[in-house]
């Protein structure tokens, strides 16, 4: 199978308001495609930071903080409050939530479940995003770990089944998508889910949508080690990690040491996995396939388009 790898958005230069002068507009464009977001508490998030060598984007709610001006800030709506609603609240909704104080004109919509959403709302959703124009790259989704583990479970010889494929398509509109690797207990996804999802939806994902990209959270007791393994166990999972990965549910300053060591060591070899060798994903969908002869051959998987916290 061939990625349809989206088009690279600067949104984070949206983000900028014109009055914080052309230098800060050049700096944040910069840093949009190696921004690395953190949904993650003071201390953590420091070590990050500073590892990083600056650059990086922060989940308010937070306390003021040098490290993050109000530029740096992305403000919040969560997906639930959006659900139902009509295009124009919608809009309003999100315009509304990168106006926050402290905030720096983006803003989150934490996050995507597929419960809340059904075919007419997500249609809604991308009415309202549309009518947003060049604004709409402000907005970040986080998709649910039971978005991402439908979508990514979902026959790939088929299109999505429309509830799905309306969601995802929905979301695409916006600036950028994140992938919640963990299911509702904060436990990592297992290997195969890891090496299977990140391939699907990086198949599926529209070309000219936002940057999809992932969010690595909590290994519980798996390490880090074993958790960023997993991701780079495929072609897919290494090319959403290259996009700059987010940071969820590390604790302490000892958990964010141990995310940054494995981010730089994936820096050092972006491009193979720890092991050596891909985790074998199953084309198509897991299932198996028999040639039906020379003269007719085999037949290829056609693409189609997570449980929540």
């Amino acid at each position: 199978m061939r990625f349809a790898v989206p088009r690279r958005r600067s949104y984070l230069l949206a983000a900028v308001p014109a009055a914080a002068g052309a230098l800060l507009a050049l700096a944040c464009s910069a840093s949009a495609a190696e921004g690395h977001l953190l949904y993650l508490p003071q201390e953590p998030a420091a070590v990050l930071h500073d590892g990083l060598r600056g650059g990086t984007l922060r989940q308010a709610p937070l306390r003021p903080n040098l490290r993050w001006p109000a530029a740096k800030v992305v403000g919040k709506v969560t997906g639930r409050e959006l659900a139902g609603s009509g295009a124009r609240r919608i809009e309003a909704r999100l315009r509304a939530g990168w106006r926050q104080p402290g905030v720096g004109g983006l803003v989150g919509v934490d996050e995507i479940t597929p419960k809340q959403w059904s075919p007419t709302a997500s249609r809604t959703l991308r009415s309202a995003l549309t009518r947003m124009g060049g604004d709409a790259e402000r907005v970040i989704f986080y998709a649910s770990p039971a978005l991402v583990e439908q979508a990514g479970r979902a026959d790939p010889r088929r299109r999505l089944p429309g509830r799905l494929r309306h969601l995802v398509d929905a979301i695409s509109r916006g600036g950028a998508t994140y992938l919640l690797t963990y299911r509702g207990d904060s436990s990592p996804f297992p290997a195969r889910e890891m090496a299977t999802h990140p391939t699907r939806w990086l198949e599926r994902w529209p070309a000219a949508g936002g940057d999809l990209r992932i969010m690595l959270g909590p290994d519980e007791g798996a390490g880090q080690a074993e958790l960023w393994s997993r991701v780079r166990s495929t072609s897919a999972g290494r090319e959403l990690l290259s996009r700059g990965p987010a940071a969820y549910g590390l604790q302490n300053a000892a958990d964010a040491r141990e995310w940054l060591d494995q981010y730089r060591a994936f820096r050092a070899t972006p491009t193979v996995s720890v092991t050596g060798s891909d985790f074998p994903v199953p084309e198509p969908g897991g299932l198996s396939l028999t040639a039906l002869g020379p003269s007719r051959g085999s037949p290829s998987p056609a693409p189609g388009g997570p449980s929540s916290r």
